[in-house]
């Protein structure tokens, strides 16, 4: 799942202008561009299975291995200086209300 597909970034583009009217607030077109591009460098997968566990100098430490729900990672790509964030969400967990909420855009859009 990607935030980056159209129905799931338009969604909550939707609900972003949503909440600024509600507020009293006018969300200029130039600042819902800007939440539209940091939008695109955020990606979601739900995976059968997360597991972390701490590296030093690129080896893998022993019995650092922990298993968990999510973990979020955060790069900075040196050539462009460009930040992405990779979210991996366990599939079997009990999903949030706001997760589901995520989801089912999701299966609405395919």
């Amino acid at each position: 799942m990607f935030l980056r597909m159209n129905g799931t970034m338009q969604g909550l583009l939707r609900l972003i202008r949503h909440e600024h009217r509600r507020s009293g607030h006018r969300v200029r077109q130039t600042v819902m561009d800007s939440i539209e591009q940091h939008l695109r460098k955020i990606h979601v997968y739900g995976v059968e299975r997360v597991l972390t566990y701490l590296d030093y100098n690129g080896q893998r430490l022993a019995d650092s291995e922990s298993e968990c729900e999510c973990f979020v990672d955060r790069r900075i790509d040196e050539d462009s200086g460009i930040e992405t964030w990779t979210i991996y969400i366990n599939k079997s967990i009990c999903l949030s209300e706001e997760l589901q909420v995520l989801s089912h855009s999701h299966a609405l859009t395919k």
